[in-house]
């Protein structure tokens, strides 16, 4: 999954499952399959997430830190 900032609402037909689908996306923070976020039509509806947002979103370090 992804995190997008939708700057104007808008449309997106894909092709799911051999059938025409239309997904509409209102404007703000969403949260959509990774197909979605990356089709040009969608970059072209979308700004950056503000940096709030894309920090909370980061993943958490998990890796092991020696200790000592």
């Amino acid at each position: 999954m992804s995190v997008i900032n939708v700057a104007k609402a808008f449309t997106l037909s894909v092709v799911e499952e051999g059938q025409l689908v239309k997904k509409p996306f209102a404007v703000g923070i969403q949260d959509v399959e990774d197909f979605v976020a990356d089709h040009w039509y969608t970059k072209a509806h979308t700004e950056p997430l503000p940096d709030a947002v894309a920090k909370a979103k980061k993943p958490a370090d998990t890796t092991a830190k020696p200790q000592g």
